[in-house]
């Protein structure tokens, strides 16, 4: 200043404050009361993890596409080329053993039989004109079994019921030409069993055993599971080809096989299967998936691998 004095660096009231009497505070909390109960909350949550880790149980399965197959059913196919004159039965229809069931065109093998018949007839009357006439008599010999013949083709262009049993799946149509070996439609048994075809990854066969349990989930219908007995295990790998040829041609294109498989099979206990409080039928090749429970083990052994050596290692004498 101009006087010559100097100013105070602080206020007179600050320094007054500062020196000042003031009581001693509080400790300060910075931990809120919630914090205590949610850290033992968290060590009990821990705590059941790991004894749930211990006890616990995870199963590995072989999983893979299943197939439905009928027993006591029959395939029918053309015996021969022709074209379908008549379709004598329609799906669901009751047949008996001898039933016909289609009839192929037969104007080539009636125009035989008629033509061999008239011959036949012509040399008959001259037998009985003349009982001597040893041609006309071979000639009747040889017609006889021409006719013979003729008759076996007229009967070949028929194709009748195998047995008794029930029409299902009839591909043919009226007016249809067909080659040898093409489907017609199936006949099945009314008391035939059915069973399931599961098809497995090839690398679970060593762990597959009779007696195991499948469980079915067929296509179209969720969590409808089906708890079935492996009473079949195939010995040997098999590739796509020898699947689809051994499901056959209907129902091996209905399933993707990529890769080797082992095939196993299990009994249907029934023909009727139960899906959201209705009953259903079993149907040759209706499709699903399979689930074969291979083996269990402790959940904390399947997060921490290396326990499993450790646990079945054999003890030291």
């Amino acid at each position: 200043m101009s006087d010559g004095t100097v100013a105070p660096l602080f206020r007179q009231e600050a320094l007054d404050h500062h020196f000042g009497q003031r009581p001693e505070g509080a400790v300060i909390r910075i931990t809120p009361q919630w914090t205590r109960w949610t850290y033992w909350l968290l060590v009990w949550a821990v705590a059941a993890a790991l004894v749930y880790a211990i006890v616990g149980r995870v199963n590995q399965y072989a999983t893979g596409p299943a197939v439905v197959r009928i027993e006591g059913r029959t395939e029918l196919t053309a015996p021969m080329a022709g074209t379908v004159a008549e379709v004598r039965v329609r799906p669901g229809d009751s047949v008996r053993e001898g039933d016909e069931l289609v009839q192929f065109y037969l104007a080539q093998e009636r125009a035989d039989l008629d033509r061999v018949q008239k011959e036949h007839d012509g040399l008959m009357l001259r037998v009985l004109r003349d009982p001597g006439d040893q041609t006309a008599r071979a000639g009747v010999n040889a017609l006889l079994a021409q006719r013979e013949l003729a008759l076996k083709r007229i009967a070949q262009r028929s194709v009748v019921a195998p047995h008794d049993g029930i029409v299902r799946d009839v591909r043919v149509r009226l007016g249809q030409a067909l080659l040898p070996g093409e489907a017609l439609m199936t006949v099945t048994r009314a008391d035939s069993a059915g069973y399931v075809i599961g098809i497995v990854p090839a690398q679970s066969r060593p762990m597959l055993e009779t007696g195991m349990t499948m469980r079915l989930e067929l296509t179209g219908f969720r969590f409808a599971y089906q708890e079935l007995r492996i009473d079949a295990v195939g010995d040997e790998a098999v590739g796509p080809n020898e699947v689809k040829r051994f499901l056959g041609s209907a129902s091996g294109d209905t399933v993707a096989v990529t890769g080797p498989v082992v095939l196993v099979r299990a009994a249907l206990p029934s023909r009727d299967f139960t899906a959201s409080g209705q009953s259903f039928q079993f149907y040759d090749g209706m499709v699903g998936a399979a689930d074969v429970r291979l083996r269990s083990e402790s959940l904390i052994v399947a997060l921490i691998p290396g326990l499993r050596d450790l646990l079945t290692r054999p003890s030291r004498g």
